[in-house]
Parts: C-alpha cells; structure tokens; sequence
C-alpha cells in the first residue's frame, strides 16, 4: 500500500465514523452576564435535547455558569422538562426528580431545571463528585451543592 493510500484510506476512516469524536456532541454554553447563554424557563439552560455534563467558573472564581451539554437525544421534540426547587435532596446537594436529569440552573433561586426523554433510562445509582465539576463520559448532570462544589452524575441510555 502506498504512502497516499494510507492517507486517504485514514482520511475516510476519519470522516465516516465521527460517533468517535466527543466534540461533535458536546458544547459550551456560556451563561456570562448579559444573558450571552440559552436562557429557558427565566434560567440559564443546555437547550432541549442536551444535559448539563460540567460546569465551570469564567470572569469570577464563585460563578459556575458555564454549562458543557452533552447530547442525549437527537428527538428534542420528546424532551419533557419541569422545574424543580429542591424538593429532592441527596448528598446535601439539590437534585433534580429521580429519572429526570439537569437541563439549567438558576442558582440565585435554588430552582433547576429537569428533563426526561422517551427512551434514555437514567440509572438510578448516583455518584457524588466531590473533587471536579464535571461528570464522567456517558454521565450527565442530576443534582448540584453550590457552596460545597459538589455535582451528582448519572449515566443515561444512549450517550
């Protein structure tokens, strides 16, 4: 095989199997002042189809307000959403609704914003991450403590 072979042949491998790229199905939405984010529901917010996956401080260390979405459908249309204000406590920290997972926050208020899809059965075991804010590949986002930086991860069907 020659030189010019390979290349096209790792080019095509590239360009037909993009499910390998993490990036194609996550994004920053920042959450900056001005209301720069996705804003639902009067909160900042990963827009239907995604959850939040981490979140990050920018301009100020104490404003985590940069959400990374991770896709986790692409039938946004099925996503159902409510709002929750903290009714559901586990690890001291906010979560939302058992099988719903973290869509936005509006941490001022303590109110998050929850949503479920047909088909993306959220396990039930929740692992508390207490040293990053983010959760892991194929975790989402279902629960938060904002003074103790501490996020809830889940991992869901299909991501």
């Amino acid at each position: 095989m020659t030189r010019a072979s390979l290349i096209t042949a790792g080019f095509l491998f590239f360009v037909t199997v993009p499910s390998l790229s993490l990036s194609a199905q996550e994004e920053w939405n920042p959450g900056a002042a001005g209301g720069a984010g996705n804003q639902e529901g009067d909160m900042h917010a990963c827009p239907a189809g995604t959850a939040i996956a981490a979140v990050r401080s920018i301009g100020s260390p104490t404003n985590f307000n940069d959400f990374l979405c991770r896709k986790v459908t692409n039938q946004p249309s099925l996503v159902e959403t409510q709002t929750s204000n903290g009714q559901r406590q586990v690890a001291q920290s906010h979560t939302c609704p058992k099988g719903f997972y973290l869509r936005g926050m509006r941490i001022d208020q303590n109110r998050f914003l929850c949503s479920r899809h047909r088909g993306g059965n959220l396990n039930a075991e929740i692992q508390v991450v207490n040293d990053g804010m983010h959760c892991g590949i194929g975790q989402v986002m279902v629960g938060y403590n904002d003074q103790k930086r501490r996020v809830l991860c889940s991992s869901i069907d299909g991501i």
